[in-house]
């Protein structure tokens, strides 16, 4: 099964054109970057949205925020997440991993479930632990 982040937005595309009047904004970081910029508000941090993790063009985890959450909290308790040694710390210790985030529009926010849905049950991450 190809796992790749390549893979990953080639999905998102296909997506985004059965959904056209959606607009899903992308925007990718690596771990590192979002560890310096957490202090400074960002304008994703309330939004809803699917991010996902990336290591060596691997996709490693894809996770949902909604919009009460936000990304901000979904992502930084992501990368604080500490307590695997040879599995997800080895992501989040690793500063060339990506973060990558389609953000939503607010009253678009009920569609991220199908978009994170449709990136697990075709790309299957490693580190998502709820597929069967």
């Amino acid at each position: 099964m190809d796992k790749s982040e390549l893979r990953l937005l080639q999905l998102f595309d296909q997506f985004q054109v059965r959904i056209t009047s959606l607009n899903i904004e992308q925007k990718i970081y690596t771990i590192d970057n979002l560890r310096d910029i957490k202090r400074s508000k960002q304008e994703w941090w309330y939004k809803a949205g699917v991010y996902y993790f990336v290591q060596d063009g691997v996709v490693k985890y894809v996770g949902k925020a909604n919009l009460g959450t936000g990304l901000r909290k979904r992502i930084y308790n992501q990368i604080e997440a500490f307590g695997e040694p040879n599995r997800w710390d080895t992501v989040i210790s690793d500063p060339s991993v990506k973060v990558g985030m389609f953000i939503f529009p607010d009253d678009d926010w009920h569609w991220i479930a199908s978009l994170e849905l449709m990136l697990l049950d075709s790309i299957r991450p490693e580190m998502y632990k709820r597929l069967p």
